[in-house]
Parts: C-alpha cells; sequence; structure tokens
C-alpha cells in the first residue's frame, strides 16, 4: 500500500478518504491472527487498490460496460485501458462478471474471485504504474 501511494499520488495529496481506509487496514494488520489466513486482508487491500485507482481518475464502472450494457456473472471481460470494461470470451486476462460484481459489492468472500480480483487489479494497475515493477512484490517472494 505504502508503495503504491507513494508512486501514483502526488506528495502532499489529501485523500483523506484514502488515508483513512488505509489507516484501518494498518490497524487490522496490527490484531490480525494468523488463524484467519490471508482473506479478510486480501479483501481489504483489493478494496484498496480499487479505491486508489479511483482517486487517481483511472477508475471506471464495475457494473457496466463500455457499450452501456451491464456485468453480466456468468459473462467474462477485459479491461480496454482508459475506457472500461468489454464483453470477451473466457480465456487468458478475462475476469468473470461474478468477480467484479463482488468487487463492486465489497464482497470477495470467495478465494476464486478474490485470486481473480487480484490477477485482474495487477492489469489495472500496470499502466498507472509503468515500467518499473513494484518493489514490495519482491519481498514477499
Amino acid at each position: 500500500m505504502n508503495e503504491l501511494i507513494k508512486r501514483l499520488l502526488p506528495e502532499d495529496d489529501g485523500q483523506s478518504q484514502l488515508f483513512d481506509f488505509y489507516s484501518d487496514i494498518l490497524s487490522d494488520l496490527a490484531v490480525h491472527a494468523p488463524e484467519w489466513g490471508d482473506a479478510p486482508l486480501e479483501v481489504r487491500l483489493r478494496s484498496f487498490e480499487w479505491l486508489l485507482v479511483q482517486k487517481v481518475g483511472a477508475g471506471f464502472s464495475l457494473v457496466e460496460c463500455i457499450d452501456a450494457e451491464p456485468v453480466r456473472p456468468n459473462q467474462y471481460y477485459s479491461l480496454i485501458h482508459q475506457q472500461g470494461l468489454q464483453a470477451v470470451a473466457p480465456g487468458e486476462g478475462a475476469v468473470s462478471g461474478a468477480a467484479l460484481l463482488a468487487l463492486a459489492e465489497g464482497n470477495l468472500r470467495l478465494e476464486s474471485d478474490r485470486q481473480e480480483i487480484k490477477q485482474f487489479m495487477r492489469r489495472v494497475l500496470r499502466p498507472l504504474l509503468g515500467s518499473k515493477p513494484l518493489a514490495s512484490r519482491e519481498l514477499f517472494k
């Protein structure tokens, strides 16, 4: 989270909602019990990433495609950079409508949705971060 904030927000940016959420997640980390697994923290991190994307002006609808059709749980979607979601056939890089709707609702209780959204958010963040990879990913390998 620190690295994402540092790389994507200008210095002295007063994003109080984002920093309040950041503070809440840090508090959660302080009391996190290992027996809970990583699911609660993953959900918070994905929500944080999505909020950050919106705050830097790169957000898009998670419930409606660029052709104004609603996102459907049984359909797959691809992100068209700086435009939004487009329905596609299932395959590499496609994310299910079910996972997108779960993120929109803040309800990533299913492991499969969490994994899809993790990969999806990496694709969303990639153009914002540029060619330099996140150093924090190397720390967790």
